[in-house]
């Protein structure tokens, strides 16, 4: 199963439709938001119960650097 996740600085949204979270990620980024969305593999088992997870990072924008 895929989800889309949009992290921004109102917490985490998740979405099924892809375009549903883009809009979504573009109005943060409007509102000047550190914002990021993020594409979530979900996966189980066919021989244990256990569920797996992988994502990677679609875009990203930060209204002000992190400094390091």
């Amino acid at each position: 199963m895929k989800i889309y996740r949009v992290e921004c600085n109102f917490g985490c949204k998740y979405f099924k439709c892809k375009d549903e979270a883009f809009s979504y990620f573009e109005k943060c980024k409007v509102k000047c938001c550190s914002v990021g969305i993020w594409l979530m593999t979900l996966s189980k088992s066919k021989f244990s119960k256990q569920i797996t997870a992988s994502q990677k990072l679609l875009d990203y924008s930060f209204a002000h650097f992190p400094n390091f």
